[in-house]
């Protein structure tokens, strides 16, 4: 079973409409918003291991999957100032968590075998 869960302003934003004026809902999630702040992303791959699994582990857990313990990292190369990691949490189960220049983050969660 795949599951993602993206923390995205579109979503927000429809979320928030209560869905009285769909039009208006649609035109918001149509937006496109550009970040001009700090580059979260850089700052979490700059943090010493304990706190980037502490960071990691928030958004595995935030995304509504279990986790107990977030066991093993793997960093994967940059595409567009997006950092993305393979979280392992208890042993088991495998996570790509993505954290965007925003401080966003995805989470897909990949099935157990």
């Amino acid at each position: 079973m795949k599951f993602a869960a993206p923390v995205t302003l579109s979503l927000l934003l429809t979320a928030c409409s209560g869905g009285a004026d769909r039009s208006a809902a649609t035109e918001a999630t149509n937006l496109q918003v550009v970040y001009n702040g700090p580059d979260i992303a850089a700052a979490v791959a700059k943090l010493p291991d304990g706190q980037l699994r502490g960071v990691l582990f928030r958004a595995v857990r935030d995304a509504g999957l279990p986790c107990q313990d977030v066991t093993q990292i793997q960093r994967f190369p940059d595409e567009r100032g997006v950092k993305n990691w393979r979280v392992e949490c208890d042993g088991r189960s495998q996570q790509l968590v993505e954290i965007r220049k925003d401080g966003n983050a995805n989470v897909l969660s990949r099935p157990q075998r």
